[in-house]
C-alpha cells in the first residue's frame, strides 16, 4: 500500500491507558499517519479539528462533556471532509446505527483489535489517496485554481460528494 501523503489524525478517548494504546496500536502500523492530537472528551477534540485539520478522528463512544456520537455527528455537520472512526465497548446494534447516520467510517469494538484497526485505517487512507488523485487530475485537465478553489470551499461549505 503506497499512500500519496501523510494523514492526520485525531483521537478522542476518556480513558488515557485506552487512549495511549490506541496512539500506540496506530504507530504500530506503520501506516503514512501521524497523530496531530488526543483529548478526553469530544468537546476537546472538536476544537482540536478546528486547529490541527486532520483528515480523521477516531473516538470513543461514550465520554464526558461529549460523547463520540455527538462528535461524529458535529464532523458531519460542519466538518464533513474529516472521517470519523468509532470505539465502542458496547456491542449494540443501535449505536452502530446512530453512527451510520453520521458518515462514520467504520465503528470497533473494544478490546480494539489491531488487524481491524489496520483494516479500517487502511481504507481510510485509500479513500484519501483517491481524493487527492481526483483532485489532481482536476488541476492537470486544465481547471484554474480559483475554479478549483469554488469548488472545495464548496464542497466543505455544503458537505456535498467531491462534484468530479
Amino acid at each position: 500500500m503506497t499512500a500519496l501523503l501523510t494523514y492526520k489524525y485525531i483521537v478522542a478517548e476518556d480513558e488515557p491507558l485506552i487512549r495511549h494504546n490506541v496512539l500506540k496500536k496506530v504507530a504500530s502500523l506503520h501506516l503514512p499517519l501521524e497523530a496531530v492530537g488526543s483529548s478526553g472528551d469530544g468537546q476537546t477534540a472538536l476544537e482540536q479539528v478546528k486547529t490541527a485539520c486532520p483528515h480523521f478522528v477516531i473516538t470513543d463512544i461514550r465520554m464526558p462533556v461529549m460523547d463520540g456520537l455527538h462528535l461524529a455527528h458535529c464532523l458531519y455537520d460542519f466538518y464533513p471532509a474529516v472521517k470519523c472512526v468509532i470505539l465502542s465497548g458496547y456491542d449494540d446494534f443501535k449505536y452502530a446505527q446512530e453512527a451510520l447516520k453520521y458518515g462514520v467510517s467504520d465503528f470497533l469494538l473494544k478490546p480494539l483489535k489491531t488487524d481491524e484497526l489496520r483494516t479500517a485505517l487502511q481504507k481510510i487512507v485509500l479513500n484519501l489517496d483517491a481524493e487527492h488523485q481526483n483532485c489532481s487530475a482536476m488541476d492537470t485537465h486544465g481547471l484554474s485554481a480559483e475554479n478549483l478553489n469554488r469548488l472545495l470551499v464548496d464542497y466543505l461549505q455544503k458537505g456535498r460528494a467531491c462534484p468530479w
